[in-house]
């Protein structure tokens, strides 16, 4: 059934759309474009076709590891300036959140947003970085569809990005670091992993990343165990029938799952060089639950790593 649920082919699939006829949807336009809840097929197919070629081949991903190492490295040059070599207090979430914005920004506009200068010029009494507000880098062209992107389906496709890209890879960042604080025989087998596969300084590759099952399967259990989102929805075009039981046309299903993110680039590169415990061990993860399940905050110390 599940197979038949998550299939992207039209001539197989009764249950391309994820909600049915909704207002709501229809009153932001979000109906008809992007791909979340989109319910034209054929738009839906193009703007898909659209995130494999342009965002999921090889090449794109190994730059989008290039910008990572960047702007990780940026965020570790503020630690310093604002913390020194000493236990460091500070919210994860808040610099997560900065963090994985810029590398969204790069990845789907390549346009420096500075975040993360931001909210150091924030912290910071004293010392301020510069920031180019008026920068804005040209977007590459893209030259693997036939048609150009309407600005609406542009809108669409970057507000789904922005909103997939940022709160919820930096909850689950969050969570992930959260429960390996709480269990030190897990965090030190992650980080003897880390160790055995990159040096300090070493440049990350999809190859290495491939071959981390112990991080990979810490990945799965805790997003098995505290999901960003709970639910994932499907909508039956036509009539269905499942072991005997008839399922009207345009119902919604409700499909309990736990997601996997691509989360080993931040592991390694945070990892390799810095020890994190929290500040409180008692206290429980803040978080709320809307759309998905968000973290509010996660006050951590962090210190380099003694070798």
């Amino acid at each position: 059934m599940l197979e038949r649920i998550y299939s992207t082919n039209s001539k197989t699939s009764n249950f391309i759309n994820r909600s049915p006829v909704n207002d709501g949807l229809e009153v932001y336009g979000f109906s008809s474009r992007g791909i979340s809840f989109n319910r034209n097929y054929d738009s839906w197919a193009y703007l898909r076709k659209f995130f494999i070629r342009a965002v999921m081949t090889p090449s794109f991903v190994k730059q989008a590891l290039v910008w990572s190492e960047k702007n990780f490295e940026e965020m570790e040059g503020y630690w310093k300036k604002l913390y020194g070599d000493d236990h460091n207090e500070l919210d994860l979430s808040e610099w997560l959140g900065r963090l994985y914005t810029d590398n969204i920004f790069h990845i789907t506009a390549n346009k420096k947003v500075y975040a993360l200068a931001n909210y150091f010029n924030k912290l910071s009494p004293r010392e301020k970085v510069s920031v180019d507000s008026t920068s804005i880098m040209e977007r590459s062209s893209n030259e693997t569809l036939t048609e150009p992107l309407t600005d609406e389906a542009i809108i669409g496709n970057f507000m789904e990005t922005t909103a997939g890209g940022i709160d919820s890879i930096t909850s689950s960042t969050c969570f992930i670091s959260y429960f390996m604080a709480k269990y030190p025989e897990v965090k030190k087998r992650v980080f003897e992993e880390i160790d055995s596969k990159f040096t300090r300084d070493q440049k990350l590759t999809c190859g290495e990343l491939n071959q981390l099952p112990y991080c990979d399967a810490v990945i799965r259990e805790i997003s098995r165990m505290h999901p960003i989102a709970e639910l994932n929805y499907r909508v039956n075009a036509q009539e269905e029938t499942f072991n005997g039981y008839v399922i009207p046309a345009e119902t919604q299903i409700y499909i309990h799952q736990y997601a996997m993110m691509e989360l080993k680039a931040y592991m390694v590169l945070m990892y390799r060089k810095y020890d994190f415990e929290l500040v409180d061990k008692n206290a429980p993860l803040k978080t709320h639950y809307s759309i998905i399940r968000a973290c509010d905050e996660l006050k951590v110390r962090v210190k380099p790593r003694v070798f």
